[in-house]
């Protein structure tokens, strides 16, 4: 029984099963469970129905099941779509606001948070076309998530503008160290596309040092951000270098 790619997994006696004998360890004597999907196909995790005791779950009742399924799918995807960036798949503006507005969250945790802004993102736009550029810009988003795995995320602001804002970053070295890195991974093409020139400048603030006001906060990394470009691009700034 296949609804829409999405099969429902009947078990109405799990002593029976023996490659599902976890079940009957946790007391599961039937189990019923079908997927949740976002719209675009990627699983979310499963709604099931259990008994303690055999049962008998019939076509129907997984029907009624699968219901509740997709309804769950498009409040899952009208979520996720809130706070993702479509283009890209990062984080957007949204979120970022979000999670820095939440001070349960962050309690008295430091943040560090770099303004990365494209240097000649316009000319390759120009140059090659907005399909490309787009291109561009989800593998900016994907080099910049492998140099941030478990210690933050990254954001999309718009355009070329990107928020990187990391929490276990907080000394000097480190920070300028994680920079530097950046910066070598948005300038480093040479083999991958059609000889462009991008590079990147990035401008750095920490919270609450620098301000533990969301708006001064992103208005400061904007403001570093603005001085490593005119100082001659492909570099970072400290705010409170300014």
């Amino acid at each position: 029984m296949d609804y829409n790619g999405r099969v429902p997994l009947i078990i109405n006696d799990t002593s029976k099963e023996e490659v599902f004998h976890v079940f009957s360890d946790h007391n599961i004597g039937s189990y019923l469970g079908v997927p949740v999907t976002y719209q675009n196909g990627e699983v979310f995790g499963t709604l099931c129905a259990l008994d303690t005791k055999p049962s008998h779950f019939t076509n129907k009742e997984a029907e009624h099941l699968l219901k509740l399924s997709r309804f769950f799918s498009y409040v899952l995807t009208l979520e996720k779509q809130a706070v993702i960036d479509t283009l890209t798949g990062l984080y957007n503006r949204r979120y970022l606001y979000q999670y820095l507005s939440n001070k349960e969250l962050i309690g008295s945790r430091k943040l560090t948070i770099m303004f990365i802004d494209l240097d000649g993102f316009k000319v390759v736009n120009d140059t090659y076309g907005h399909d490309y550029g787009d291109r561009i810009l989800k593998k900016v988003g994907r080099r910049l998530i492998e140099v941030v795995p478990n210690i933050g995320f990254v954001a999309r602001l718009g355009g070329d503008e990107f928020i990187m804002v990391f929490n276990d970053l907080h000394e000097y070295e480190q920070i300028s160290t994680k920079a530097q890195e950046i910066l070598h991974v948005l300038s480093n093409w040479e083999g991958n596309e059609e000889g462009i020139l991008l590079t990147a400048s990035i401008g750095i603030v920490n919270f609450p040092d620098d301000s533990n006001s969301v708006d001064t906060l992103i208005k400061h990394a904007d403001q570093a951000m603005y001085v490593a470009k005119h100082q001659g691009k492909n570099q970072f700034i400290f705010y409170s270098h300014l």
